[in-house]
């Protein structure tokens, strides 16, 4: 087992889907640090002041709580954008679902690992664990790239131990959530065998699922404890619940485990039981 995964590492190391994820995660929190920073600029508020034909009293001050809202220091932007990009996760790590589980079918060779390793439980679950050391060397890579971009355009302050406990705890409570999202979608690539299938098939229920708890808790009185069960959602709440918010985590946290057994051993026994094509 400890064989596969520093295959699988090393595999992940010199292929591009790592470095892509990060690149992406980067692009986004500068974009997101340049907004923050113009519009936190006087020059700002003197154009809003200048254009009273277009933006209202009532405009202005919901312009102004907006403001108060924006990280003061590197520290605050950190803590923001980890909780704020947190849904996004979920589509970070699908790189990695690929990379790791879903090339042995695209490129053959799982023919070379089961031919060195007859125990396809053994297999299935050290890809599992890189998977989740890829996903784990993620977030602590956002963070460091979150403080990176925020001393960069807010300054150095609002670094503390502190703060460093708060985003190694908000990477602990996402991880079980996290792990539910992968393991979803090793058992769509165990069950149709494709990497486009599991794109396709991954987006769609995320997507769908959001929608169909979305609309009875917004619509039935009494349901709003349906959205606990969008984990997407879910890991944004971890987050916050991490930087002390009031929220609950009970019923994710549950939700979690549940469908990181039933699709993982849902994707396991697909996985065990599959006949592939040695020709």
């Amino acid at each position: 087992m400890l064989n596969i995964i520093q295959a699988d590492l090393f595999k992940v190391r010199k292929g591009k889907a790592f470095i892509g994820v990060m690149l992406g995660i980067f692009l986004t929190l500068v974009l997101v640090a340049v907004v923050f920073k113009v519009v936190s600029a006087p020059a700002f508020n003197d154009y809003i002041s200048g254009q009273e034909e277009y933006y209202s009293e009532s405009d202005r001050v919901d312009i102004n709580e907006a403001q108060q809202m924006l990280p003061a220091n590197g520290g605050e932007f950190l803590l923001m954008m980890f909780r704020e990009i947190a849904s996004g996760y979920a589509f970070f790590i699908l790189p990695f679902i690929i990379t790791v589980f879903g090339a042995d079918y695209s490129s053959g060779t799982y023919r070379n690992l089961l031919s060195y390793h007859s125990g396809r439980t053994g297999i299935f679950t050290a890809k599992l664990i890189t998977t989740t050391i890829i996903t784990i060397a993620m977030l602590i890579g956002t963070g460091i790239l979150a403080a990176i971009v925020g001393s960069v355009l807010f300054g150095f302050g609002g670094f503390s131990a502190a703060l460093i406990v708060q985003v190694l705890k908000a990477i602990i409570f996402m991880l079980p959530i996290l792990l539910a999202f992968i393991g979803l979608g090793y058992c769509i690539t165990a069950l149709t065998k494709k990497t486009s299938y599991t794109i396709a098939f991954y987006f769609v229920i995320l997507l769908v699922w959001s929608i169909v708890i979305q609309v009875p808790a917004m619509l039935i009185p009494g349901m709003s404890w349906l959205m606990a069960l969008d984990l997407m959602s879910s890991l944004k709440t971890a987050a916050q619940y991490a930087a002390g918010a009031d929220v609950s985590l009970a019923v994710p946290m549950v939700f979690s485990i549940i469908l990181l057994a039933a699709s993982g051993v849902t994707g396991l026994i697909k996985y065990k039981t599959t006949d592939f094509d040695f020709s």
